[in-house]
């Protein structure tokens, strides 16, 4: 396969009504051998938004933690492989409240735009691997 084609897999994990922790959610992800869905293009988003509901867009069940977290040493959002954020899909007026809400949901409510998140409050997440 040339080096200009990436396999980008991801996995939504539902299984547990109360969701998970941002914390919780990267620890299965790594136990995995994934990360964090990291959703860097608008294909990649595209992709997830169809794993998560089925390919229903009016499907879903719940918030989704992605791999983007705030980190206060650069002051600007990383995503969990360690690469800055170039790429984004924000809802209007975020990143909101950075300075308590570090992670990143896609927002059901919002077509899964990415909205911030308190890393304690608990939602559904993905993972993936390149």
């Amino acid at each position: 396969m040339p080096d200009c084609f990436i396999r980008w897999e991801v996995t939504h994990h539902k299984d547990n009504s109360n969701g998970y922790t941002w914390e919780e959610a990267d620890t299965i992800c790594k136990k995995d051998g994934k990360v964090l869905a990291v959703v860097d293009s608008q294909e990649k988003w595209e992709k997830l938004k169809y794993v998560i509901t089925g390919g229903n867009r009016y499907t879903a069940p719940a918030d989704v933690y992605i791999g983007l977290q705030f980190t206060e040493s650069i002051n600007n959002f990383t995503w969990s492989n360690g690469v800055q954020a170039s790429w984004t899909k924000w809802y209007d007026n975020e990143p909101y409240f950075t300075d308590t809400r570090h992670c990143v949901r896609l927002d059901i409510y919002t077509d899964y735009s990415f909205r911030t998140s308190d890393c304690s409050n608990r939602h559904h997440f993905a993972c993936s691997y390149e």
